[in-house]
């Protein structure tokens, strides 16, 4: 229900409800932000290890990625970050 901004009593009542909006939703937004953040992170670093471990024990070294390549792993990370965050946002 929208607050009478016109009166005092209106007005204070619109501040105290966006000072303390819904925890649940809020809660849920920030660990869903937080989430895909360290999601972000960890799973640019575990691909490049495992690169690094196929080299290694292809005893080669790394070398560059065609666009093509780059392309597919960027959707595969995307995919694999996206489907971590809804599985674990699900069981909130």
């Amino acid at each position: 229900m929208p607050h009478d901004l016109s009166t005092q009593k209106g007005r204070n009542a619109y501040a105290e409800a966006i000072s303390r909006p819904n925890k649940y939703i809020n809660s849920k937004a920030y660990a869903k932000m937080h989430l895909k953040s360290k999601m972000d992170v960890r799973v640019n670093q575990e691909v490049d290890k495992l690169f690094e471990e196929a080299h290694q024990f292809a005893k080669t070294k790394s070398g560059d990625t065609t666009p093509s390549q780059a392309k597919r792993l960027d959707k595969i990370k995307q995919e694999l970050k996206d489907l971590i965050v809804e599985q674990t946002l699900q069981n909130l």
